[in-house]
């Protein structure tokens, strides 16, 4: 049961809770926004649309080329009036400005400054540095901060997302509809974890907007006092709003940091713009999808894989090998996760154990329990389905053994989830697990109150077996059950069960009751107080019975506390209400009480006045009164109790009051007289100290004010001094201006060059980026393809092009992997023949961003191959059917081809003779001197010669009378001479 909100942080940071004490950080919030493909777009629009003085630092994580310098502070200066400017390692944050990432490195804020670090190597492709700048900035800007993830690729941004919602920040997703790469976006949304789906320019608005709202300007701790201020004043508001909770979760939230939940709360409100607890209420009433929406934010679920490993490392040496030990084969070991969110930490236990139980044949076998309040988180840890973003938190090595690669990412193993169970349990209602061996609650019990802690701790021993562990969080202990477990690692906060019973009956009757809704709802249980509360009840009896009126003032003597009835001694002065002492003090005793409390200040030591006159009306009043000094140094400023002891007068002798009754006037009335001198002499001689005082004060304050008059002298020469500076930093900006302003007039004259180019140029091209989309084409190419303008940013796929080839894609992705062209011939609708080549488009700097489309026209040399291929097709055939010995030889006289007639004649065959010279066939046979006339001499000259007679004798068949026809020919269909020569054999 993840009971709420378990804080995700990078491994070296400690787990944070909203208890946590206050660190440094901006006394402004900080904007942080994630963006990669498409992204400048976006985030332009949205610095456009976002006032100049918003009070807010905005840093800008964008994928960057790490091997080339970037632009982006000079473009995104041109769309805001904030400074822009490019982060460096040390620089310190300010309101209103802009800082972007550099490339190739990672970034990240502490202490309002940011650091960078160089980018880390790739390791299977992960780069995630908007996770790191947004977890960063949770832990910097606890409860301030703001996320916003615009358009990109994969799922960068979405876990530090989840780490500003689950710190108490505002989330932020751009609309898919506006996103160029929804990727990033839809994954955070996904998640559950974006308060706002809005288009850059509307983010814009509602930050401006938060940018004002006390729940993001004021200071946490104020907020949470603000909020809790609140909440008493309209406790029915809150009562009906924790009612609503409880009945759709399940979840009594009175066990939970009431601080924390109040501050939920008051973020749900700022979220739908509502800043009354009674308004929200109502509005939960009329919107049930927003209660469950309360209730996430309440139950806030992130973890990551591995968090703390040196956690685990502990476990490995000090306590798995003591669960191995001397454990039967038949007895499996035991381990309960309480809060187990989505699954991580109970995974990562698993991983862990199994790595260290390795392949010993004796092994006994093992479960995991995961528990958690939510059953939303439970069916997402059963599935053990996670994005691809573990991978900057599991290795490799265990991402091959125990995880499966899915197409939304990873999944955990079949053999490690067959031994995680996984199960809905409120842990402070519901029955506890038995006999197990470890239980690792983790940052769970910093997130309740006292009450509930004190009951969560014997429930953890009861559930352990004799000798079990039991593994909390960096910032929880065991408390004031330290007898029932023995501490084994402080650092790491295991402990081992220490020998002793029990039960579930005694662990009832330990836990303190609960608030079950609202702040003053009463209890629907009996109350059992804690000693604490014993300890109050008693100081509130004593003294009501036994102590005297008093208050408290502060240093500037204004009230802070009243204790008991002080009306005889105090009474409202008339005009304009205050608390100041003196305007409240009774005229009778001002001028003891002042001496009094001047006297405290000087000496620090209580002071007493006795038996001051105090007339109300009646017979006259005596008041004793002490002043005391609170020294503590827990005080913020010196403060003093005044007690107000009422002392009536003794009963005098009878005769006394004779002698009373004698003189009535005089001597009393010189008594009097002379202690009202007294009391006045002492008040004049304290006003005079004081005056005094104030007088060396004022000395002292107007040294001050001559020193800062030098230091404001010296403070204006050096901005004199500044200014000389920036005007030599003017000129020199001016100087780059005009280098600029060439070059753009330059890149000018170049594009106009380059429309030239293509408008000239008769060859259909098309240019397209890695993604497929048209960037550029050519006329020719809008003509032949009927493009359009609009088609730019149009994938090639979607277009419906003038010929059919089913492997463009294909044949388009290779070339973007190979880096080397290709290319088809293709046929369009109208019968033309084109060859399609397909080039790599590289840039200047050898980069491959695209491939470049040219189609070349090949229909007239195609239709001749054809025509040629006819011919030659129809000649091999003509000779094949002619019945007469005929050859036909090219222009070096070898044979082409030859007939059938041929080879049965000479007796050869068509491998002796094709390709073979005419006067080497047959081993020289051939070489006939008249047919070298006939062929080199004769036939030259005259083109075509009829009948010419040859007689030679062949050695295997014998003379033979020839008439040879012969006719040369120029060229052929494939362009090169050739002989046609027909032999006629004669008889004789």
């Amino acid at each position: 049961m993840m009971e709420p909100m378990s804080k995700r942080r990078s491994k070296s940071a400690k787990p944070a809770s909203d208890s946590d004490k206050a660190k440094p950080a901006p006394s402004f919030p900080v904007v942080g926004i994630g963006a990669s493909a498409g992204g400048l777009e976006a985030a332009t629009e949205l610095l456009e649309h976002l006032p100049a003085e918003t009070g807010l630092a905005f840093a800008l994580v964008q994928h960057l080329d790490p091997k080339h310098p970037s632009q982006l502070s000079d473009i995104l200066q041109r769309a805001t009036k904030m400074r822009v400017t490019e982060a460096r390692d040390g620089m310190q944050v300010a309101a209103n400005c802009v800082y972007i990432i550099p490339p190739n490195t990672q970034m990240r804020i502490a202490d309002a400054v940011l650091h960078l670090t160089p980018r880390p190597e790739p390791r299977e492709g992960v780069n995630l540095p908007i996770d790191e700048f947004f977890r960063s900035l949770a832990m910097e800007c606890d409860g301030t901060s703001i996320g916003v993830v615009l358009s990109g690729n994969a799922s960068d941004g979405t876990e530090g997302l989840k780490a500003i919602k689950a710190s108490g920040g505002l989330t932020f997703a751009q609309d898919e509809k506006s996103a160029r790469y929804a990727g990033m976006p839809r994954s955070a949304v996904r998640s559950g974890c974006v308060d706002f789906v809005l288009p850059p320019a509307k983010i814009a608005e509602e930050i401006a907007r938060l940018g004002k709202h006390p729940f993001v300007v004021k200071p946490k701790a104020e907020a949470e006092q603000a909020a809790a201020e609140a909440a008493e004043q309209v406790g029915d508001g809150l009562k009906k709003i924790f009612t609503l909770l409880r009945s759709a979760s399940g979840v009594d939230f009175g066990h939970y940091k009431q601080s924390t939940i109040n501050r939920r709360l008051q973020r749900r409100m700022a979220v739908h713009h509502i800043e009354d607890l009674d308004e929200y209420a109502a509005h939960l009433e009329t919107h049930p999808e927003e209660v469950e929406a309360a209730c996430n934010d309440a139950l806030i679920h992130v973890t990551q894989f591995f968090r703390e490993p040196e956690s685990f490392d502990a476990l490995a040496k000090k306590v798995f090998p003591a669960l191995l030990e001397k454990r039967a084969e038949s007895e499996p070991i035991r381990v309960w996760l309480p809060g187990c969110s989505t699954g991580e930490e109970a995974y990562s236990l698993a991983i862990r154990l199994v790595e260290f139980i390795g392949d010993r044949a004796d092994a006994p076998g093992w479960q995991v329990f995961g528990t958690d309040v939510s059953e939303r988180v439970i069916e997402q840890a059963r599935k053990g389905l996670y994005s691809a973003n573990i991978e900057a938190d599991v290795s490799p090595e265990r991402l091959r053994r125990f995880f499966t690669r899915v197409e939304s990412g990873w999944q955990i193993s079949k053999t490690i989830r067959d031994h995680c169970v996984f199960a809905r349990q409120n842990v402070l209602k519901d029955p506890p697990f038995s006999k197990i061996d470890l239980v690792s609650c983790r940052n769970v019990l910093i997130y309740f109150e006292r009450p509930a802690q004190e009951k969560l701790i014997p429930i953890f021993h009861y559930s352990l077996k004799r000798g079990g562990w039991l593994l909390l969080g960096s910032a929880e202990s065991v408390g004031a059950f330290s007898g029932k477990f023995e501490t084994v690692d402080a650092k790491h906060k295991i402990f081992a069960r220490r020998p002793g019973e029990s039960s579930a009956i005694d662990m009832i009757h330990e836990f303190p009751a609960a608030r079950t809704t609202a702040p003053g709802e009463p209890a629907g249980e009996k109350e059992i107080w804690s000693r604490l509360d014993v300890q109050k009840e008693a100081d509130r009896v004593l003294m009501a019975r036994y102590c005297p009126p008093s208050i408290v003032v502060g240093e500037n003597l204004e009230i802070i506390q009243f204790r008991g009835s002080v009306a005889p001694f105090l009474e409202p002065a008339t005009g304009d209400a205050s608390l100041n002492l003196f305007r409240m003090t009774r005229p009778a005793i001002e001028v003891e009480l002042r001496a009094a409390i001047n006297h405290a200040k000087k000496t620090g030591a209580p002071v007493r006045k006795e038996n001051v006159r105090l007339h109300s009306g009646g017979a006259p009043r005596f008041v004793n009164l002490d002043v005391v000094p609170l020294g503590s140094a827990a005080l913020r400023e010196r403060c003093f109790v005044v007690l107000f002891e009422d002392r009536p007068p003794e009963p005098e002798p009878a005769a006394t009051q004779s002698a009373r009754g004698r003189a009535k006037g005089g001597e009393k009335r010189v008594t009097q007289l002379e202690s009202d001198v007294a009391a006045g002499r002492e008040h004049l001689q304290s006003v005079l100290e004081e005056h005094d005082a104030t007088t060396e004060e004022l000395r002292s304050a107007n040294e001050e004010i001559q020193s800062s008059n030098e230091e404001l002298q010296s403070t204006n020469e050096e901005l004199e001094t500044a200014k000389e500076e920036l005007q030599s930093a003017n000129e020199e900006l001016t100087t780059v201006n005009e280098e600029l302003k060439h070059a753009n007039l330059n890149l000018g004259d170049l594009n106009n060059d380059l429309g030239n180019l293509l408008r000239s140029v008769s060859i259909p091209i098309v240019m397209l980026d890695r993604e497929l989309r048209i960037r550029r084409f050519t006329p020719v190419a809008e003509k032949m393809w009927k493009l359009a303008p609009g088609d730019v940013g149009r994938a090639i796929g979607d277009l419906r092009l003038e010929f059919e080839l089913p492997g463009l894609d294909k044949m388009l992705r290779a070339v973007l992997d190979s880096l080397e062209s290709r290319e088809t011939d293709v046929q369009t609708h109208d019968g033309r023949w084109w060859r399609l080549q397909a080039r790599p488009y590289e840039t200047v700097d050898n980069q491959i961003t695209g491939v470049v489309l040219i189609l070349f026209d090949i229909d007239a040399a195609r239709r001749e191959a054809e025509r040629r291929e006819l011919a030659t097709a129809y000649a091999e055939a003509f000779v094949g059917t002619v019945r007469e010995a005929f050859l036909v030889l090219d222009g070096e006289l070898r044979v082409k081809w030859a007939t059938t007639a041929f080879y049965r004649a000479f007796r050869v065959s068509a491998r002796q003779t094709e390709g073979q010279l005419l006067y080497e066939l047959g081993n020289g046979q051939w070489d006939i001197p008249q047919l070298r006339k006939l062929l080199e001499k004769i036939l030259p000259k005259e083109t075509q010669v009829q009948d010419f007679e040859v007689q030679h004798t062949f050695p295997q068949i014998g003379k033979k009378r020839m008439l040879l026809n012969a006719r040369r020919i120029e060229r052929d269909v494939q362009g090169e001479p050739l002989i046609l020569l027909a032999i006629e054999e004669q008889p004789g």
